[in-house]
């Protein structure tokens, strides 16, 4: 029903005693979205899980608390989005079946229901036929798919372009993602994105609808000044922080931003939450 996925035995048992049907409704929504738009079926860990997180490993904690819809209204721009992935090219239509409801970040057939009809009063779907077994993603439909991609469509979305070494794994999980998170956005770094489609595509997209972007030099990617710099184009908000150490190789080009220098990932934390707060303000509610 969820497409290809991949569970560790910590994570079953998680799903099995810790999680509330909701909960595990919404896990397996996302999964199946990822199915929807081809991309790597994701290994999914346990919320304790202290591993290497490779690119396809997610927590559950994770999925749950950034990666799922956080309120209505994006909840049927998401669905939208993934009946869009079904079609492929304007003017195809989409086949559903009952089992489908997961695509529609339901919980059951009855809900599904009623966020396609919802979608239909808004113009941007046309049920064909008895039911929901079949449907187009009308002309307006394409257009909000559209717009769900331009700069700022998500903007409590905050883009991560930093280095992706082993050694920065904690400076992500208790650092980036802890502050960000703290600040009220959602953090998001490509690693976190595996997917079938050109990285530069998908990359660009993620910045553009992203809120906002911290970039992190350490290390000195060549990644991190592209996507900084494409950011910057965009008029989207850039946090340049680095790991202390590493600032004296910072580009000259870029040494002109006032940058966190961090020393340990408790500290990028807080300093990251405080300037996001300070500069940026929290996230636009939907």
């Amino acid at each position: 029903m969820c497409g290809r996925s991949t569970i560790t035995l910590e994570a079953k048992q998680e799903i099995g005693t810790s999680l509330s049907e909701a909960e595990r409704a919404e896990l397996a929504a996302w999964v199946r979205e990822q199915a929807a738009h081809g991309r790597k079926p994701p290994t999914i860990c346990s919320s304790s899980y202290g591993g290497s997180d490779k690119s396809q490993d997610y927590r559950i904690s994770q999925v749950l608390e950034t990666l799922s819809p956080r309120s209505i209204s994006e909840r049927m721009d998401r669905v939208l989005e993934n009946l869009g992935a079904l079609a492929v090219h304007p003017g195809e239509r989409c086949r559903l079946t009952a089992e489908d409801y997961y695509l529609c970040f339901a919980k059951s057939a009855q809900q599904m229901d009623f966020f396609l009809s919802a979608l239909q009063d808004s113009g941007w779907i046309k049920g064909i036929g008895e039911g929901w077994q079949e449907l187009i993603v009308t002309f307006e439909g394409w257009k909000r798919i559209g717009e769900l991609e331009s700069v700022g469509a998500r903007g409590d979305q905050a883009f991560v372009a930093m280095w992706f070494d082993d050694k920065m794994q904690p400076a992500w999980d208790n650092g980036f993602y802890a502050g960000i998170k703290a600040a009220g956005y959602r953090p998001l770094r490509m690693k976190e994105l595996e997917h079938n489609e050109k990285i530069c595509d998908r990359l660009i997209v993620e910045i553009r609808r992203s809120g906002l972007v911290v970039a992190d030099v350490t290390g000195h990617r060549q990644g991190v000044y592209f996507e900084a710099g494409y950011a910057m184009g965009l008029g989207t908000p850039v946090i340049w922080t680095c790991r202390k150490d590493h600032m004296k190789k910072c580009h000259f080009d870029t040494r002109q931003y006032n940058h966190i220098m961090w020393e340990s990932p408790e500290g990028l934390a807080e300093a990251l939450e405080h300037r996001i707060l300070a500069t940026i303000g929290e996230p636009p509610k939907r």
